[in-house]
Formats: structure tokens, sequence, C-alpha cells
């Protein structure tokens, strides 16, 4: 028997993807033989998907499978699957099926009740909800469901209450001569395990020997052998990049242009965070079209950083719902990437801990809580040199 299959390499395929693309399509010859099923040579086991109100995703396999029992049934016409042959070839079916963990319990010729995979009730239900993009993974590594961490990224992916990653904790500062956190030289003592300074070097006004350095490049103006040496020989596994791309007064970069610049950031060899959006109207839609460009050029991304500022003019309350409202709504694009909340505050004056301190106390304790949120770095806790 010689059967061909056309089907994608992508272990989630659908019909509807095929007929979108077929830059993944493969054409296979399977030819079939009884004695391949001997004992020992068990095909492995895929993994089963649940049944939903939708069809559920299949599998290669699971395609395959559903081809052999339409083959099957089409040759049982006219009482042909009741002479010898056509026995044989029902048993040498449901071997197959068996072997590859998709069997019907011998009902193949027979009740064609159960479809394949149809009756697997653990496991995780496929798709995003609707309106929400596919999450972003790196092509390198396996799609997840939910908020699971792809291999490599366990240590970016702490635990409910756990440190970020980092041996004080999840906080962090950003700090500078004019920075309205101060420029770091009252650094030791406080809540911060790492800080950093918006450029690749670290600072020599910090006090605090533990506190660890991220290294940033800004902008496109940090693109220079000098600036990118000094991030890749930082003590630093990850390297921030550029500032705020969205909003014109900042690195003010376009989606193509960060990508462009991409392959030398990762020669670096730093874990690399996206470049950080702000909370601005046009943000979440720069950020899409980065991660869109990165995952179509096989790009690395390791995390999402972000920024978020409320208003003086909220209450409390408000401002943390707006905050967790934005932060939750791009987990849920990228939820297989932790997140870098690189800068916040109740507005961008840097008047946090004076106008609403309260907001700056509960913010803390709800990203402590988040698990998807592996740092944080608050911006207004108080003026130019002093902390």
């Amino acid at each position: 028997m010689n059967i061909s299959i056309r089907g994608n390499l992508n272990p989630a395929y659908t019909p509807q993807a095929a007929a979108a693309t077929s830059k993944n399509s493969i054409q296979i010859n399977v030819q079939l033989d009884p004695a391949d099923l001997r004992d020992g040579n068990e095909a492995p086991t895929p993994a089963r998907r649940s049944s939903g109100s939708q069809s559920p995703e299949k599998t290669l396999s699971e395609l395959f499978a559903d081809l052999l029992k339409a083959l099957l049934q089409g040759s049982g016409d006219s009482g042909s699957k009741q002479d010898s042959g056509g026995n044989a070839l029902s048993n040498f079916l449901n071997n197959l099926l068996n072997k590859l963990g998709l069997g019907n319990d011998g009902s193949i010729g027979g009740d064609d009740s159960q479809g394949a995979g149809g009756g697997g009730g653990g496991g995780q239900g496929g798709g995003a909800p609707a309106g929400v993009p596919p999450a972003y993974t790196p092509s390198d590594r396996p799609a997840g469901t939910g908020a699971s961490t792809p291999p490599g990224y366990e240590q970016y992916a702490p635990k409910p209450g756990s440190s970020g990653g980092f041996t004080g904790g999840k906080e962090g500062l950003g700090i500078s001569d004019t920075s309205a956190n101060g420029d770091g030289s009252r650094l030791a003592g406080s809540k911060s395990s790492w800080y950093y300074d918006w450029s690749p070097n670290a600072s020599n006004k910090v006090n605090d020997p533990n506190a660890q350095f991220i290294p940033m490049i800004w902008g496109q103006g940090n693109m220079n052998d000098q600036d990118l040496a000094a991030a890749k020989n930082s003590k630093s596994s990850m390297l921030f990049t550029f500032n705020e791309p969205d909003l014109a007064g900042q690195s003010n970069m376009t989606p193509q242009q960060a990508l462009d610049n991409w392959d030398r950031l990762e020669a670096t060899g730093k874990k690399l965070a996206s470049p950080a959006i702000s909370n601005g109207p046009d943000g979440v839609k720069w950020l899409d079209q980065f991660m869109q460009g990165a995952q179509a050029s096989g790009k690395r991304v390791d995390s999402i950083s972000l920024h978020w500022y409320g208003s003086s003019s909220s209450s409390t309350q408000q401002n943390l719902a707006a905050m967790k409202d934005h932060i939750e709504q791009v987990h849920k694009k990228y939820p297989n990437l932790p997140i870098n909340l690189t800068e916040f505050g109740v507005d961008p004056n840097g008047n946090s801990a004076r106008q609403d301190p309260e907001f700056l106390k509960q913010a803390e304790q709800m990203l402590n809580g988040m698990d998807y949120v592996q740092m944080y770095a608050p911006y207004g806790l108080g003026t130019p040199n002093g902390n």
C-alpha cells in the first residue's frame, strides 16, 4: 500500500493555516508493511488535545490516522470488509493506530462514532482567546500554552513571591545625575537589587556593590562599537534595548529600524529585552509590529520591556487598575516571555513618592505577586541626587 499525505511542519497544523500558506508544506510518501508493526517498533505517542466547542487542532499523525480510517471505510462498501483480505487490512490498520497511540479500541471499520483523538479529556485546550494574536515564541523553541515557560527561560520566570532572578528581589531602579530617582549614591540599604542608568556603562556613583547593573542600548546613537563592547563586557546576563521607540521625544525608531540593528545586539551574547515601549496610544501597536517582524526573521527576544505612567488626577485604585490592565494586555499576547516593567509611576514628572506614596506601596505588592513580571523599577522616588 502506498499513501501520499500533504501536511505542515507546524505541529499545530490546521487546514486553515495550510490554505493560507504553503511555506512549510511537505509531501510524504509512506510505504506501509504489516511486518513493521512487530513488537519493539512502537511509534511515539503524540500529546493528546482536549475536545471543545471548536474543532481541536490536529497533528500530522492525527491527520494520517483520519486518512487511514477514511480509506478503510471507503473500501468497506458492498460487504468487502467481510472477506479475509478485508479483515487482515482492518486488523493491520487497527494495530497501526494503536502503535501511534491513536487507536479507537478496535472500532475502526465498524462504529465510527469517535474521531481520532476525540476523547482526550486532559491536556490543554488549543488556541488563544478571541481577538488575542498568537503568542510570540522564538523560532528555536516549541510553542507553549498559557503562561508556561519555554526551555532556557526558567531563570526569568520566577514563581509568585520569589525574587525574579535577582538575589535581592524583583525591584530595581533607574538612576542618573538628572533622574528623579537620584544618582545611585544612596542605593545601599534600599530595596533595589539591580539598577540601570539608560546607558551601556555602569555608574561610578552607586554605593551598593551588591546591586546588579544592567546595561542599556538606549537608541540608534548607541549602536557603535564602543557602546556595544561595553554592553558585551558587562557582567550582566541581560541587555535592555531602545527606550520608548514609539515616542518622538525618546529613541524614536520604527520597528524595522530596531530589527535592522538586532543582529548586532544578539552578537553581545546577552539575553535581550524587547525595546521598552511606552503606554502611549501607539506603544502596544509598535511592539506587535516589532515582535511579528522578529518572529518572521528568526530574531531572538528573551523578555518584554514596558513603561507605564498614570495620571496625578486619578485615584490610587484607578491608577493601579489601569497599570494592571496594561501589563495583562501585553502578557496575554506574549505569555511565554517574562515582563520587565522598567519605568512606572503616577505620572512621568518624577513626583510619584510625593503625590501618592500609597500607589507605590500597593504597586510593589501587586507586582511581586505577578509571577510573569520578573523585574520592575518605579520612577519618581525622590529628587536629583537623592533617593
